[in-house]
């Protein structure tokens, strides 16, 4: 019966024990399974396995209103029609000159710097500073910059170095106007090679352009920048034309000889104003008052200054000699 007894207390304490391990909670469970030391194998990365790229910053371009393009020859921008087509009268540097423009127009414009060689031409170019805003945003990059030369009034066969801030624009928007000013100023005095210039100097135009629904003008080429010319002798002049300004003693004859493929405006200044409109190969002459003239060609380049005595008798200025 002992025996008996404690192999039944053995069989008791044995079913406790399975039994006890059925009812065992799933959290103690897992305690004891993690318990059990085990081996593990970490996943090495793939061939397939990317990295997420850095995205980099990116410089914010200005859009300009208009479309721009550089152009000096018109052989170039043939469907472009020079700025004094739409002023007959002139362009003034100290005002805004409005222009009632085409909507479907381009327009060119230039104005630029010219030196008796390159060595001055260098040097004179690291104290000009270039202006080109379109409603008082900067617009002015170096690649609006076009060099060429021209032919020295002086010497013949030699060339004088020129640089010239040269632009077409178009794509315009009707009713909205545009402000555009555009030029060179110094912050420095420099020499051309044939004077010196002030450093408070500058040629800066102003202009208000207002497209419209209005006739387009028909392109035509206008006048390469020349430095002035030197006093000529020609034969005597025919019958004067009008003269314009005040009453003065008319006691000289200026000429406007044009050479050029097509026409030209050359407006002098001086003792009196004087207009020329010369169609291609013809000359235009007026009695004027002896004294000091400046001149536009086009509205666009300017000349001068020329003194002009009395005992000359007469003088000329050649267009595209």
């Amino acid at each position: 019966m002992k025996d008996k007894s404690i192999v039944f207390i053995g069989f008791v304490i044995v079913f406790l024990v399975i039994s006890s391990c059925s009812l065992m909670p799933q959290a103690l469970k897992n305690m004891v399974v993690l318990a059990t030391p085990t081996s593990t194998i970490s996943p090495l990365p793939t061939q397939a396995s990317t990295t997420t790229p850095t995205l980099t910053a990116t410089k914010k371009v200005k859009q300009a209103p208009l479309e721009i393009s550089t152009c000096l020859d018109d052989v170039d921008c043939p469907e472009a029609v020079n700025l004094a087509a739409f002023l007959p009268d002139g362009i003034e540097r100290n005002t805004t000159n409005e222009i009632n423009l085409p909507f479907d127009q381009t327009i060119k414009l230039s104005t630029g710097w010219i030196a008796k060689d390159q060595q001055h031409m260098d040097e004179n170019m690291e104290h000009i500073k270039w202006v080109f805003t379109i409603d008082d945003q900067d617009f002015f990059t170096e690649d609006l910059l076009v060099s060429g030369e021209v032919d020295d009034k002086e010497e013949v066969g030699l060339k004088n170095p020129g640089t010239w801030i040269a632009v077409t624009l178009s794509d315009w928007e009707i009713g909205k106007p545009y402000y555009i000013r555009y030029g060179f100023y110094l912050d420095e005095a420099i020499d051309d090679g044939w004077s010196l210039s002030d450093a408070d100097y500058s040629s800066i135009y102003t202009l208000l352009v207002k497209p419209a629904k209005i006739p387009t003008i028909t392109p035509g080429p206008t006048i390469t920048n020349t430095p002035q010319p030197k006093p000529e002798v020609t034969k005597a002049p025919v019958l004067p034309t009008a003269t314009q300004g005040a009453p003065l003693v008319l006691n000289i004859t200026l000429k406007v000889e044009n050479k050029c493929s097509d026409a030209h405006v050359v407006v002098f200044s001086g003792p009196m104003r004087l207009k020329y409109s010369v169609a291609p190969g013809q000359t235009v002459e007026y009695q004027a008052a002896a004294g000091t003239y400046t001149w536009k060609i086009d509205n666009a380049y300017d000349g001068g200054p020329q003194t002009l005595d009395a005992s000359m008798g007469w003088w000329t200025y050649t267009l595209c000699q």
